[in-house]
């Protein structure tokens, strides 16, 4: 569980740890320091990759001959695409952290970005 206790700073705290002062299960909250500024590092890198692709779109539709009708529906595919990948990458982020999951998806959109 996490509980805000500053701007910056998150305690990350164990549920199923007793919270009387009696018990030698209970365990120090864990620092996370940096959370606010990754967070904001994460949608910026995002933001800039969607950004960068946007004003690219009348020319993929040139280049690709795309009707009207197509564009769209391909560009339906993102949204779709979205719906799948979020929920994906909140599930990999909780099994194998958040650091790798932006990481990777950080390098996934300089090779996938013209």
């Amino acid at each position: 569980m996490i509980h805000p206790t500053t701007k910056a700073d998150f305690i990350l705290t164990d549920p199923s740890a007793t919270q009387s002062a009696d018990s030698a299960s209970h365990r120090e909250p864990a620092r996370i320091p940096g959370g606010k500024r990754a967070t904001r590092l994460s949608f910026f890198i995002a933001g800039f990759g969607l950004a960068s692709w946007a004003p690219l779109v009348p020319y993929a539709q040139e280049r690709t001959q795309a009707s009207p009708a197509m564009l769209g529906t391909v560009l339906l595919c993102l949204g779709l695409g979205a719906i799948i990948g979020m929920p994906t990458a909140g599930a990999m982020s909780d099994k194998i952290g958040a650091r790798v999951v932006i990481i990777a998806g950080s390098a996934g959109l300089v090779v996938a970005l013209p």
